[in-house]
């Protein structure tokens, strides 16, 4: 048979006669499959909420309307994703979102309702990896070039904020 090799033990290696487009699907599934379809699913809600939040408050400079992205989230009938070529606009946006989220401490021991205090470290961080996660799919698989110098700027502008949750809950 042509195109065939023996190797060790065997094991024969096969030169593949399907045409590259068969092969490029395959990879990109491949590709697609890297991840916990659990986490997947987790990262797909937090992004959902975070777009959501972002239509609600008109914080639109950093998404896309109208999206065709096979993750795009469906606010009002209307498709949202990411414009990764926006991501420096995406931090402060990200930034008012993890302001808007806070949480009610238990009820004091005299009846009064507890403190509202911002939401913990650990749980906004999950949101944080949800778009860091849709963004490196982003440039690895669909291969969207993002300006590396705004994902600096982004990376860098995020842990002042997230080092001020962590000393307040210290405190």
């Amino acid at each position: 048979m042509p195109g065939k090799r023996k190797r060790k033990h065997g094991i024969s290696a096969v030169q593949s006669i399907n045409s590259i487009e068969t092969r490029r699907k395959k990879r990109k599934k491949s590709q697609a499959n890297q991840h916990v379809k659990k986490t997947v699913n987790k990262n797909r809600k937090k992004v959902f909420e975070i777009i959501t939040f972002f239509v609600k408050f008109a914080l639109m400079t950093c998404l896309s309307v109208g999206s065709v992205n096979e993750n795009a989230v469906k606010v009002n009938n209307q498709d949202y994703w990411f414009n990764w070529d926006k991501i420096d606009d995406l931090r402060n946006d990200f930034i008012d979102f993890c302001s808007f989220k806070q949480r009610q401490l238990p009820d004091n021991d005299d009846g009064t309702p507890g403190m509202i205090i911002q939401e913990s470290h650990e749980n906004l961080s999950q949101y944080r990896s949800a778009i860091y996660f849709y963004r490196e799919k982003a440039r690895t698989c669909d291969g969207v070039d993002i300006d590396i110098g705004k994902i600096e700027l982004y990376e860098k502008t995020l842990p002042g904020y997230f080092l001020g949750i962590r000393r307040e809950e210290g405190s």
